[in-house]
């Protein structure tokens, strides 16, 4: 394949697993919604959720869409009960062909600090109730790295009220594990961006990942299953 139709199979490939991403994560929201109203309908509190078991299921479904989807390193769930000023961070990441939990100290002043409500992805699944998917950027919180991700966040609802998000983080060496063979077959100079113009990946060299583009480009391919654009330089 040469020219445009190595572009359109890149952007094929990027839909496939952007839709396959979306899709693991609107599942654990829905497990969790489950598992939540099954809770609530007890009238228990939320700040119970961190009881032991109650804990272990929140975990095991985490872990199993984590296993599930075979583009995520890191999977989640992060709520912030207002009335309460209570805070729930659940996060299990991909090391060496195993889950490993990442520990968070459960005490609230902790928590108030970190507050995950300031993360564009908390934001604005908070505002839209809808899926949101953010990124690249340096995720100085839950990977273990420090590296360059993206991020999908789908809202978890309670009778309507918005009460925290499901999350599947995919760093970008990842997405270069399946998108650079095919982009750098391709003879023209790509590059893949977000909405704002920040560079996901390339096959110029010298544009980084995390950098804004300010060559001039033209469109190529925008979908409306992802906001990542490819533009021919």
């Amino acid at each position: 394949m040469c020219g445009r139709e190595s572009i359109e199979y890149l952007q094929q490939l990027m839909a496939n697993m952007m839709q396959d991403i979306t899709k693991n994560t609107v599942e654990i929201a829905q497990a969790l919604e489950k598992l939540l109203t099954q809770y609530m309908r007890h009238k228990h509190d939320m700040r119970d959720l961190l009881t032991l078991p109650v804990k272990q299921k929140v975990q095991t479904i985490i872990q199993n869409q984590l296993k599930q989807c075979k583009y995520a390193d890191g999977a989640g769930f992060a709520s912030h009960i207002e009335d309460k000023d209570y805070w729930i961070l659940e996060w299990w990441f991909k090391q060496a062909d195993a889950d490993t939990h990442r520990y968070f100290e459960i005490d609230q002043s902790t928590q108030q600090r970190l507050d995950f409500r300031t993360f564009e992805w908390f934001q604005q699944t908070t505002l839209t109730h809808k899926t949101y998917i953010h990124g690249p950027y340096v995720d100085y919180v839950c990977s273990t790295n420090t590296a360059y991700t993206t991020t999908t966040a789908h809202p978890i609802l309670y009778n309507g009220k918005f009460m925290g998000v499901a999350v599947l983080d995919v760093l970008i060496s990842t997405l270069e594990h399946y998108l650079l063979p095919t982009l750098n077959k391709i003879k023209h100079a790509i590059v893949i961006t977000n909405q704002d113009g920040r560079i996901v990946l390339s096959n110029v060299p010298k544009l980084r990942t995390g950098s804004i583009i300010k060559l001039p480009a033209k469109l190529v391919f925008a979908s409306e299953i992802h906001p990542f654009k490819i533009l021919v330089i």
